[in-house]
């Protein structure tokens, strides 16, 4: 205390130790809470795990058509490299034509001079009789004739063999040429139906799906199934477009918007007006039946055409 300091502070003296700290109260849960708390996070689980199958579903049903979709697109790239080879294959079987019948002409030339040079074997067996008279000019004509002769009719069978030796392999180039092209349309025709399946069911058939019934059941059909017939029919024009095309049959119908549920079809030999009218492909409500009927055996007329240029000559076919 003389110094003037506390008694605590003085040396020597034992310190004090802190005070001790008291937590504060407890929060108090209930069960009830904990128990709600679970339930509504199990809730967000089931949710969240629903809309995961969902997204996966909705996922799959996208992807499937548009890889359907790149499977058409990739059919349709391989038809048109198809159509592509077909012309050019058409091209060089023109060229090889033209060329048989080059080596055709040449062929009928070489026989022509040989018998050209048969008169002029006549013509001196005439000169030797006239020359009868001199022996040694007789004999010394022979020989030159002769030796003439000799080497004429070598170089006449030469041109003879080398004639149809060029007319042999022109020939098996064609026949070549025109099994690649067999080949290639039988793999196109092939594609074709595949893209468009055609079943038969006995009383009516389908395209991708979609029933057509024949040309007698068309003419009466209701109106409610407008569309799915409409669409059926410019598949089955589609179908008959591609096929005269691969084949290379002229028809004497066209066929516009083929492939789609609004198709027409025009009959080139029409003589009743200048320009040929658009027969419809489809009949519905605002259209008259007839021109509806007019297409139908256009597009019947069209397609025993193509059955006729591939020698299936019975209509019931």
């Amino acid at each position: 205390t003389a110094t003037g300091g506390s008694p605590s502070s003085a040396p020597g003296s034992p310190q004090r130790p802190a005070p001790v700290q008291r937590p504060g109260p407890a929060k108090q849960i209930a069960v009830s809470e904990i128990c709600a708390a679970g339930d509504h996070v199990s809730a967000m689980l089931g949710r969240l795990r629903d809309l995961q199958t969902r997204s996966a579903a909705l996922r799959g049903a996208m992807e499937a058509p548009v890889e359907h979709s790149r499977a058409e697109a990739m059919l349709r790239l391989k038809h048109a490299r198809c159509g592509r080879r077909l012309t050019d294959l058409r091209a060089t079987l023109r060229v090889r034509e033209a060329d048989v019948e080059a080596l055709r002409g040449r062929l009928g030339e070489v026989r022509r001079q040989a018998a050209g040079e048969g008169d002029a074997t006549c013509s001196r067996a005439r000169m030797q009789d006239w020359l009868a008279c001199s022996p040694g000019l007789q004999l010394r004509l022979q020989r030159r004739i002769g030796d003439a002769t000799g080497k004429g009719e070598e170089g006449k069978e030469m041109r003879e063999e080398e004639g149809e030796q060029g007319v042999a392999e022109a020939r098996a180039r064609l026949r070549s040429l025109r099994l690649q092209l067999q080949c290639r349309q039988m793999r196109m025709l092939h594609e074709v139906c595949q893209i468009y399946p055609i079943e038969n069911h006995g009383r009516f058939r389908t395209i991708r799906g979609l029933r057509l019934a024949c040309i007698q059941t068309l003419c009466h059909q209701d109106l409610r199934e407008e569309e799915a017939v409409s669409t059926a029919l410019g598949y089955l024009a589609h179908v008959l477009v591609t096929l005269v095309g691969i084949l290379a049959v002229p028809l004497r119908v066209v066929l516009s918007r083929a492939g789609s549920s609004r198709c027409c079809i025009r009959d080139l030999h029409e003589v009743r007006s200048p320009e040929p009218k658009e027969w419809p492909l489809h009949y519905g409500r605002g259209l008259e039946r007839g021109r509806f009927e007019t297409a139908l055996r256009l597009l019947q007329d069209g397609i025993q055409q193509l059955t006729y240029s591939r020698g299936h000559l019975d209509d019931r076919r």
